[in-house]
């Protein structure tokens, strides 16, 4: 049953990021919550909410975005330096409020300020360039057991996203209470997720129609009977005594 929930879980955090359509956007997300003002109750909540520097590795392990070997050698490098790993930690989560807020103004196609652009540019750790076949790539150091790789995962994901055209796609769900951010494939969507949000919202948009409809409908009868009672004359005096005549 742990195996099964565990893979549920993976399944279900890999699916966060296709929906994001960025690890970047995903790692945002996992702040991302909402509430339904007239019902009061969550309408999304994180996947795994990220406490600790090991929860952080997880995450990327179940996005599929570092090996089992890897994370294996990260926790063990935190477990030995347990400070370093808080330090890390508070890095990347200064990163993701720093990504919120860049990312929302985009979304509302407004221009980030430079005051968040430049914490990011001191939060983003210093690639290098390497050599491949064929060309060049982005290189991000060669310590294994550097616990701030992590960081370079999600600044990695960041700069391509910033510095392409898919920044322009950014769009944050159109559910009301939901905050959720997505990079969007084609221009017709509009929630982060079509089977919780989307249903959510045309669930939402019937029961508006189904109301003015109804509302409609009684004022339509309303009018009816007072129509009706203007045009039904008074009965005489004399008929409403039964017709009989006093002696």
């Amino acid at each position: 049953m742990a195996k099964k929930g565990k893979k549920q879980k993976t399944a279900s955090i890999r699916h966060d990021v296709e929906r994001a359509g960025a690890l970047c956007v995903a790692f945002v997300n996992t702040t991302a919550t909402g509430r339904d003002n007239r019902r009061l109750e969550p309408l999304v909540q994180p996947a795994t909410r990220i406490e600790t520097y090991q929860g952080l590795v997880t995450w990327l392990q179940q996005a599929g975005k570092l090996g089992i070997t890897e994370c294996e050698r990260l926790r063990r490098t935190a477990t030995e330096r347990p400070a370093e790993a808080t330090t890390v930690l508070e890095r990347a989560l200064d990163l993701r409020a720093t990504m919120t807020r860049i990312f929302s103004s985009l979304a509302k196609r407004q221009a980030p300020s430079r005051q968040d652009l430049d914490t990011l540019n001191n939060t983003l750790p210093m690639p290098q360039i390497a050599q491949k076949a064929g060309g060049f790539r982005l290189h991000w150091g060669e310590d294994s057991e550097a616990l701030d790789r992590v960081l370079w995962l999600l600044a990695e994901s960041a700069m391509e996203l910033l510095t392409s055209e898919q920044h322009q796609r950014l769009r944050q769900c159109a559910t009301e209470g939901c905050c959720r951010l997505f990079v969007y494939a084609h221009s017709q969507r509009m929630w982060c997720d079509d089977k919780t949000c989307g249903n959510r919202s045309r669930a939402r948009r019937n029961d508006r129609r189904n109301r003015k409809m109804f509302e409609e409908s009684r004022q339509k009868r309303e009018a009816e009977r007072w129509r009706r009672s203007e045009k039904t004359p008074e009965a005489p005096a004399d008929a409403q005594d039964g017709g009989r005549l006093e002696a």
